[in-house]
């Protein structure tokens, strides 16, 4: 391998591949407009191998040679070199890597030729220095036609509201602003010498037709805007339903609409379908209910028969019937023989007194053995009460 070759390589694997991210980008060519402001771009990528140390900026004026104009270290900052671009010049703290110039108030004597230079210190302490040169170019701009815009949607305006109309134009400051005010006869009344006419309460006599005027040093000629129709009226001359309120008139159609919320449809359907199961399950008890309100009700009586109330129940029916046998009176189903002759003897008994006697004793047994109690639903029920 050569000599020059071996060479050519450690030099490359001493620096690494980070070399090519710290190349100067930019343009070779700009222009800027007189009493305006331009950037001269100078822009690098950063990388973690090496640190920014010092940046430059560097220009020659009116044929004075390479100067220093504007310098970046760690230890002095920013420093502005030479006094004719004093507090016009400046570059960007963020984001790292861009270092680029910006001239404000560009000057005729401003155009030239700059030159950014930027210095790197790697990690092994070894230096590394590039450079990007830009011509610029200072012209001026005559202005443009101008274009009156209105702070408030429309040109039918109620009295007392505010408002304000502004002129747009391009071209090289300073720009001269003149606002008129078409009159009678063809005449105009000067109302304004700013880039923006402001009415404070909108009254009926600032009803007209206004105009905007431009000039800059660059041209002699001066341009002119279409016409501006303004209309005010007192506020009960509008629709009750679109009448404009008085106040700031600046305030936009989106501020005076109220923002109306719309959930997504991933949500709407869901509640949808909730809604639905809701309202058949209501449906469905509403029917229900109805159903079991109109059916009658039916009251069952349930007897628990056990031994104990058997033989109440029992007992109780047998003193019914003993009751009504003493209320009923005895007729003798058969016709009888007897007769009323004495017989030889007295060896006779009279039936009805043996049986009445014999039917007393039958119930007072009866009476001794059953006892008659109340129930809770006022009817007697017998109870059996043994013998002593």
């Amino acid at each position: 391998m050569e000599p020059s070759l071996r060479l050519w390589l450690l030099v490359l694997a001493s620096t690494g591949c980070g070399t090519a991210l710290l190349d100067l980008t930019g343009v070779q060519e700009i222009e800027g407009t007189w009493k305006a402001s331009v950037r001269l771009p100078c822009v690098y990528e950063p990388s973690a191998d090496f640190t920014q140390e010092t940046v430059l900026w560097k220009t020659s004026l009116s044929g004075d040679g390479i100067r220093t104009i504007f310098r970046r270290d760690p230890n002095s900052g920013d420093q502005t070199l030479l006094t004719h671009f004093k507090n016009r010049i400046r570059i960007p703290k963020d984001p790292p890597g861009d270092v680029s110039l910006l001239i404000e108030d560009l000057d005729m004597s401003d155009r030239g030729q700059y030159t950014c230079e930027v210095v790197w210190v790697a990690r092994n302490k070894n230096r590394m220095r590039k450079e990007r040169m830009t011509v610029l170019r200072v012209i001026k701009v005559a202005v443009t036609k101008p274009v009156i815009t209105a702070g408030s949607p429309g040109s039918i305006l109620p009295r007392g509201r505010n408002t304000s109309l502004t002129c747009h134009t391009n071209g090289s400051p300073p720009i001269t602003y003149q606002w008129l005010k078409a009159a009678q006869r063809g005449n105009e009344d000067r109302v304004g010498q700013d880039a923006v006419l402001h009415f404070d309460s909108l009254q009926v006599s600032d009803t007209g037709t206004y105009f905007c005027e431009v000039g800059n040093r660059v041209s002699s000629a001066v341009q002119r805007s279409n016409a501006f129709q303004l209309t005010v009226k007192d506020p009960s001359e509008f629709p009750t339903s679109n009448r404009p309120s008085s106040g700031n008139a600046e305030t936009t159609t989106a501020e005076r609409t109220p923002q109306t919320a719309s959930l997504p449809f991933d949500v709407i359907v869901p509640i949808a379908v909730l809604s639905a199961a809701a309202a058949v399950l209501l449906a469905i008890l509403v029917v229900v209910f109805h159903r079991r309100k109109s059916r009658p009700d039916h009251t069952y009586g349930v007897t628990y028969n056990n031994p104990v109330s058997l033989a109440r129940e029992e007992g109780r029916l047998a003193v019914t019937r003993m009751s009504r046998c003493e209320s009923e009176q005895v007729t003798p189903r058969v016709e009888n023989n007897y007769t009323t002759e004495p017989t030889q003897s007295s060896e006779y008994v009279h039936m009805d007194t043996k049986s009445d006697s014999d039917y007393e004793k039958l119930v007072h047994k009866m009476e001794s053995e059953y006892e008659v109690v109340d129930t809770q639903w006022g009817a007697g029920v017998a109870t059996w009460r043994p013998s002593q």
